[in-house]
């Protein structure tokens, strides 16, 4: 999530006077429920985690806005696949498993 939000914590801000419609792209920090499973659908040992990210972000100057979604669609694969090298290298670390 921390390489998600900084890749992809994306949101638009109006600049300028009222009314001008200069809008800047600005970091924001998601909104993220998770929820832990430790079971495949067939019952089968499989950890993973759904995470749900909200339409919803905390700028960077703390008011809030909606997310730019393209941000977070070019990124997912790419955090799904540092999601599972941790969970990978914590085992390793935490358990001794044997990859």
């Amino acid at each position: 999530l921390d390489y998600l939000e900084a890749s992809a914590g994306t949101s638009r801000r109006d600049i300028g006077p009222p009314g001008s419609k200069h809008i800047a792209e600005v970091g924001a920090k998601l909104i993220v429920a998770s929820f832990g499973h430790g079971a495949s659908r067939e019952r089968d040992p499989q950890l993973h985690t759904h995470c749900v990210v909200f339409n919803a972000a905390v700028r960077d100057d703390v008011s809030t806005g909606t997310l730019l979604s393209r941000p977070l669609y070019r990124h997912k694969m790419a955090a799904g696949a540092i999601y599972q090298a941790t969970l990978a290298e914590a085992l390793v670390r935490e358990l001794g498993l044997v990859l």
